[in-house]
């Protein structure tokens, strides 16, 4: 069992500003619901972060069960919406993570913002950035950016963005014949592009419709998360291996640009969107409709 507490020295930022924890205590903790979905357990490095939240006095919802994870993340962001929650934070079951690192997103006061971790055993973050990225900084010289679409690990979401897709998106209410009524947040979908549909999982799916609402989705990437497997993976280390730092920088290149120009592989390994610039435009606005109708007529 790892401590996250031995890994300080390994690059994990600490929260010593006391200005910045001044601003932490005035947060209601009862007003943001901590949602855990989970198939065969929790990571003990998460569920020992979880309790630490639960103490603070969040209300933390670890809810297993779910053979598809977009009904699953359906249903509990239904719950948690008909609930009265004000915010919901979105946590995986394998993600490691400091229980500050709640709170601080929270501070920043957006509508949705994340923390950026890998997918297990490759050279790919959770998340894609914005078309045009040239590089991204972790730790601590890292800052709050600008994403395109968030992988739904650590992401943090207000209310108004759930009630702004029900209204503006008209998201029907499902099963309500079965007393547990559900409405269709994370539904995956495709999304076209000028190389073809594109299939978006359920939390890029989320992020989507978010942007046809006109919100953002913003990445601190001074927070740093590890992704839980036989071994812990970092933003430094994609792969599992290697050292660990506590500024890290992933230089981002075009996947149809010489990829030996860049030692840390193509932009496509680590999230980057391989779009021309003007499907780029019409995905970050959200806008289906013109794009479609080009294809109909190209």
């Amino acid at each position: 069992m790892i401590d996250l507490r031995s890994l300080h020295g390994c690059g994990i930022v600490a929260l010593t500003n006391f200005v910045y924890r001044e601003k932490l205590q005035v947060l209601n903790p009862r007003a943001c619901i901590v949602l855990v979905p989970f198939r065969g357990g929790i990571a003990p490095e998460c569920d020992r972060s979880l309790r630490a939240l639960e103490k603070m006095g969040y209300v933390v919802k670890r809810i297993g069960g779910y053979a598809a994870i977009d009904q699953g993340r359906c249903q509990m962001a239904t719950d948690a919406y008909y609930a009265g929650y004000e915010e919901t934070m979105w946590i995986d079951s394998d993600v490691a993570f400091e229980p500050a690192d709640v709170q601080r997103l929270r501070e920043q006061d957006e509508a949705i913002i994340c923390g950026a971790y890998p997918v297990k055993g490759k050279r790919a973050l959770a998340c894609h950035v914005m078309p045009g990225t040239q590089s991204v900084t972790f730790g601590r010289e890292g800052s709050t950016i600008e994403i395109l679409y968030a992988g739904a690990g650590f992401l943090f979401v207000k209310r108004f963005v759930y009630e702004s897709m029900l209204r503006r998106l008209r998201l029907p209410i499902c099963n309500q014949r079965f007393g547990s009524p559900l409405v269709p947040f994370f539904a995956p979908m495709q999304v076209p592009t000028r190389q073809g549909l594109w299939y978006l999982a359920e939390d890029f799916a989320f992020c989507h419709r978010a942007r046809q609402c006109g919100f953002k989705i913003m990445a601190d990437t001074r927070i740093r998360l590890w992704h839980m497997g036989t071994q812990l993976c970092s933003w430094d280390t994609p792969e599992c291996s290697g050292p660990r730092y506590d500024t890290f920088t992933l230089n981002l290149t075009d996947e149809r640009s010489d990829p030996e120009s860049n030692i840390h592989g193509q932009a496509s390994e680590f999230g980057a969107i391989n779009l021309d610039s003007k499907d780029a435009v019409l995905l970050q606005d959200g806008n289906l409709d013109s794009l479609s109708r080009e294809h109909a007529h190209g």
